[in-house]
């Protein structure tokens, strides 16, 4: 073949053993479902307008003729809807093949799990074996694209049936998420028949499970539910909270809007960095008890982003000038001032959710407890540590379970560290001068880490206790 891109208009253009040769040789091909995929979308939407007409022209209502002209105005509408979906879908499997690599482990072992619970089988779908992900892994080639898209239609499936199962699709706090899906003039003139729709629970959980898999990304609910031990309807809701309080529907938006206009993998980038705001976030409220959608956005929402509106005077100065220079090098790719802006800010905010928890605690305004935080940060060198402990060798799954661990460690000795600040009246300096050894002790350490070719798992678990010793005092 020496066409670049490969695009199947009809079933099994190519086979998937074709398919999977011809990605791992460079070129680029989805799946012929993947490419179709607009057309059963479509048919999914038809019979479910369908149903809710038809039971509005048997309570007499409307008329069968007048169902069937206002089926005719609605084809745009519906054709937009579908498309929108189908973009996303896509969109999702350029970020998980941006990230293959750094993603293999935990899409290998997702894998596993499914087949293991017999909800896959991977001969069956011509995906990988051990033995074949063992020689990918030595080669550093990841899993190709078209077997991407085989286990993201996979886990949408089982992630639909798993949320069916929960109490999720009775939530009424969802309600937006059914209207979401029908067309806005069924909307303004039906919504108490749509709302009574009888398969009302099965579009929630459907429309969730696409939502959720194509922004969070294949592993994410599987992953989140593992390490947390909540059941995938728990894991949907924190995300749904995170995505309200850090309005990333607008944000999302936005990139989407640049297509064309700035380069891909710029997009991209700026993407992938809201997918770690969204699992670190999301990981974080999954701790708590309380996962009621609306409570959570209405406590937070106002609170993150009056927090960065002023990270521009509350950041230390060496994370003001890393926020511009991020934002610079968005503007001089083409993207907007304010979208720039808001991107670079992100990784600057994966610490909003802890800063708004101790506002909520001590009564504090939240810009002032951030500026205490980030100062906290950057004196106790918590901030260079973690972006050590990212750049850790996690080439095993059990590895990055370490690597994430010891991030969340030196988050909560963050919140820990700002706590005791707060408790001395933010009298920073004399509170610094009490723990001075102990400040000694991490500086040296992190010159050491800085200093080596490669961190050390070893010698970041020496940080984080002499840090908790500063606590201990």
């Amino acid at each position: 073949m020496r066409a670049r891109v490969i695009g199947e208009g009809a079933n099994l253009g190519v086979t998937q053993r074709g398919r999977i040769a011809y990605a791992l040789a460079g070129g680029h091909i989805d799946t012929d479902a993947i490419d179709n995929s607009a057309g059963v979308s479509t048919s999914d939407h038809e019979v479910n307008i369908k149903i809710l007409l038809n039971a509005v022209v048997t309570a007499g209502d409307l008329t069968l003729k007048q169902r069937n002209r206002l089926l005719h105005a609605m084809t745009d509408e519906v054709a937009a809807l579908v498309l929108a979906d189908n973009y996303l879908q896509g969109l999702a499997l350029t970020l998980e093949e941006s990230e293959r690599l750094e993603r293999f482990d935990r899409n290998a072992r997702l894998m596993r799990d499914l087949e293991q619970a017999r909800r896959l089988d991977r001969a069956v779908e011509t995906l990988p074996d051990d033995a074949t992900l063992a020689k990918r892994a030595a080669a550093r080639q990841g899993l190709a694209r078209p077997e991407l898209a085989v286990l993201m239609a996979y886990v949408k499936i089982t992630l639909a049936e798993d949320l069916l199962a929960s109490d999720l699709p009775d939530d009424p706090q969802l309600a937006e998420d059914l209207v979401a899906y029908f067309p806005k003039p069924l909307v303004e003139r039906f919504r108490p028949e749509l709302e009574a729709h009888r398969l009302r629970r099965e579009i929630i959980a459907t429309a969730a499970a696409n939502d959720l898999v194509n922004r969070a990304g294949i592993a994410f609910a599987h992953d989140l539910g593992l390490a947390s031990g909540r059941g995938p309807g728990d894991v949907a809701r924190a995300y749904m909270i995170v995505r309200r309080i850090y309005d990333l529907d607008a944000f999302w938006a936005s990139v989407n809007a640049l297509d064309n206009k700035v380069p891909a993998k710029v997009q991209t980038a700026m993407l992938l960095a809201a997918g770690r705001l969204v699992e670190r976030a999301t990981a974080w409220f999954l701790k708590g008890t309380r996962l009621d959608i609306a409570a959570e956005a209405a406590a937070f929402r106002p609170g993150v982003a009056t927090l960065g509106a002023a990270l521009d005077q509350i950041l230390p100065e060496s994370h003001r000038r890393a926020l511009e220079e991020r934002r610079q090098a968005l503007v001089a790719e083409g993207v907007p001032d304010a979208l720039a802006q808001a991107a670079a800010r992100l990784d600057f905010l994966h610490s909003a959710v802890d800063i708004l928890r101790l506002a909520l605690t001590t009564g504090h305004a939240v810009v002032e407890i951030g500026r205490r935080f980030y100062a906290v940060g950057a004196r106790f060198h918590l901030d260079a540590l973690r972006v050590a402990a990212r750049k850790l060798a996690a080439d095993t799954e059990w590895q990055k379970l370490a690597q994430s661990a010891v991030i969340e460690d030196l988050y909560a000795q963050q919140v820990e560290l700002t706590a005791k600040l707060i408790a001395a009246d933010g009298d920073f300096e004399p509170w610094l001068d009490g723990h001075a050894v102990d400040l000694q002790r991490i500086e040296a350490l992190v010159r050491e880490i800085e200093g080596a070719a490669q961190p050390d798992l070893a010698v970041l678990t020496v940080a984080t206790r002499a840090i908790r010793g500063c606590l201990a005092r």
